[in-house]
């Protein structure tokens, strides 16, 4: 592609995935003002996606972008250090939470796969970026 980031928030990038290995699955948790996302993909099923894949694999650890620190509070809670995550606020309203959310972006697109969240191009680009396999975590239809 051609995008690139700039040197600065590349050398960020580089910082945060340096120990990635083939274990490590990206998962975005959409948040704030998309409702689709907020009622199709709720903290649950991502937490339980989540087990479902330690117990495939307890090798596996999991990078957080969220728009929320509340759900960043939640999955540093139920699974520790197996969570890396942005140390920065999770705030997407200034120039600066958007550098932030550009770099958790291509940190997702850098692991071996994604739970994404429903209705969010965010989560889309990041897989397509790393030419990732995306598993969006949603509710299943009532029939």
């Amino acid at each position: 592609n051609g995008f690139h980031p700039i040197q600065e928030l590349q050398a960020r990038i580089d910082a945060i995935t340096k120990d990635f290995d083939p274990w490590m699955v990206g998962v975005h948790i959409r948040r704030t003002d998309n409702e689709k996302a907020i009622a199709q993909s709720p903290t649950s099923l991502f937490i339980e996606a989540m087990r479902t894949r330690l117990a495939k694999e307890p090798r596996s650890r999991f990078y957080l972008a969220t728009d929320d620190e509340g759900t960043k509070a939640d999955l540093l809670d139920h699974f520790g250090d197996k969570v890396v995550t942005s140390q920065r606020p999770a705030v997407r309203t200034s120039a600066e939470g958007i550098q932030d959310a550009l770099v958790d972006l291509y940190c997702l697109s850098r692991t071996s796969q994604l739970f994404g969240s429903f209705f969010s191009s965010f989560s889309r680009t990041a897989a397509e970026l790393g030419n990732i396999p995306a598993i969006i975590v949603q509710q299943q239809p009532v029939s």
